[in-house]
């Protein structure tokens, strides 16, 4: 297949401008002598951007290539290696076909190979294959001005590191297009070197729709990283004898064994640090959401951990408040929940509190009136449930609320593809379903907005009352002082 390309000057590289390659060598040329063995001229090759590097001609041969360099962009690179990787395929098969079988022929075909000089080529479309990834990432970050800084910051990167770094990149700069992921890569760049190696594998794994289709499902996967790394952030900053400890990561081995989501340690002792969030499903839905807290409970109760708290951003199921308040299932697990504010904070807030509490609930940092009253509200709530009265918290907890008429509208396409499904004929269709992100943006506003206004409405009641030595007193939080005046 022909191959457009030129060639210039090793001296003249710098002048092609735009986003260019690093210098590698590959194999050009590919094809078969008259004696049937495989040739290839050996090139200089750089990758520059579409349009740039002068006006393309035939793939030169051999004597032109001396002390030259070959210009090429990605769909040219891509056929060159294609061309030698098929040459390569014919080869092999051909000798397959050729050599009797026997316990040598194994041997005899990788003879016959090396002595073509094909493992001097297959090292170097590996590095061309690499090269071409990380040339395509930079032409794509220094695109979009949303990218400048990730670009910036990646052109930084000594180019070992780029490439150790591709696939994290890659996730950055795709998720600018969606203002609910976008924060990714500042919270990121805010860890130690040492946490953003320990969540590498996390991060890199959140895959872009285009590659799954799946809008809805990466902003979910995306938030529930994001938290992780939040908070992980948050302990950094906190005292009381918190800090992040590498070596806390897991407890036990084999299926009992407990994961941390963040690796925390109290007083040199494990402190285990669940945080999920669930935006459209509830948390504790599945039974397995109880049944990791008395696993915490137990390493508590065993003294394999100093503490445990589990945070939850988004839905909790009101059923499992049940078990946290009246039941009193799991006494030594600290629950914090993390919620948005009518200013758009988050507040982290803890609904219970365990054996060894995370430091959360800091009034010191609200100053709007909006704010202090959906705080005020929840705490409120949280007190009426201490006493086995969880209705008015599971109203604000649980994000159930009654759908507008456009946001019934929407869900009901998002219903019909579900049910166009076979697969899903016997399941009941939720909102965890949601699969446009339209609807799942709808949604969170609509369950954002509820949950302010139970809270609200809870922050207009009387607190609740305590008996102290025959009389009775209105107890106020810090909060609640401060929303009194």
């Amino acid at each position: 297949m022909p191959v457009d390309a030129v060639t210039i000057d090793r001296k003249d590289v710098t002048a092609i401008g735009g986003v260019q390659s690093a210098l590698f060598e590959l194999p050009v040329n590919v094809r078969k002598n008259d004696a049937g063995v495989p040739e290839a001229d050996m090139a200089t090759v750089m990758l520059a951007e579409p349009g740039k590097g002068g006006t393309p001609s035939p793939l030169p041969a051999k004597e032109a290539l001396a002390g030259k360099v070959l210009v090429v962009q990605p769909e040219q690179l891509e056929t060159l290696i294609n061309d030698a990787t098929a040459l390569m395929a014919d080869v092999r098969k051909n000798l397959a076909l050729a050599i009797p079988n026997g316990k040598d022929k194994g041997r005899l075909i990788k003879e016959k190979i090396d002595g073509y000089g094909f493992d001097k080529w297959q090292p170097k479309l590996a590095v061309a294959q690499q090269e071409m990834k990380r040339f395509s990432l930079r032409v794509d970050l220094a695109s979009d001005p949303r990218k400048r800084q990730i670009a910036e910051d990646y052109e930084r990167l000594p180019v070992a590191e780029q490439v150790n770094e591709l696939a994290i990149f890659k996730v950055f700069g795709s998720l600018t297009e969606f203002p609910e992921a976008e924060k990714l890569y500042e919270v990121w760049k805010q860890l130690p070197p040492a946490l953003q190696k320990h969540y590498h594998e996390s991060v890199s794994g959140i895959r872009h729709p285009l590659e799954t289709g799946e809008e809805v499902e990466m902003i979910t996967q995306t938030g529930s990283v994001l938290l992780e790394l939040e908070s992980a952030n948050a302990l950094q900053a906190a005292a009381n004898g918190f800090s992040i400890d590498l070596t806390k990561s897991t407890l036990g081995k084999g299926k009992g064994s407990i994961q941390n989501d963040i690796p925390v340690s109290h007083q040199d002792r494990l402190f285990i640090y669940e945080a999920k969030s669930f935006p459209l499903r509830h948390y504790g839905m599945a039974e397995k959401s109880l049944m990791q807290g008395k696993k915490y409970q137990l390493a508590i109760q065993d003294g394999e951990a100093i503490g445990a708290a589990i945070e939850i951003r988004g839905r909790i199921k009101p059923s499992l408040l049940e078990s946290l308040f009246v039941k009193n299932e799991i006494p030594d697990v600290q629950v914090v929940f993390n919620m948005n504010l009518p200013s758009g904070k988050e507040y982290r807030i803890s609904l219970k509190g365990g054996k060894t509490n995370l430091p959360v609930d800091d009034a010191a940092m609200l100053s709007d009136a909006r704010d202090l009253e959906v705080v005020k509200g929840v705490e409120q709530a949280i007190a009426m449930a201490k006493d086995g009265k969880v209705q008015l918290l599971s109203s604000i907890v649980s994000g159930d609320f009654e759908p507008s008429a456009a946001l019934q509208e929407k869900m009901a396409v998002d219903e019909k593809k579900f049910r166009d499904n076979p697969k899903n004929a016997k399941l009941t269709f939720g909102a965890w379903d949601i699969n446009n992100i339209d609807t799942f943006r709808l949604f969170q506003q609509e369950r954002i907005a509820a949950m302010h206004s139970a809270a609200q409405q809870a922050a207009t009641m009387e607190p609740e009352r305590m008996i102290r030595g025959g009389s009775v007193a209105k107890v106020y939080s810090p909060v609640q002082e401060k929303a009194r005046g």
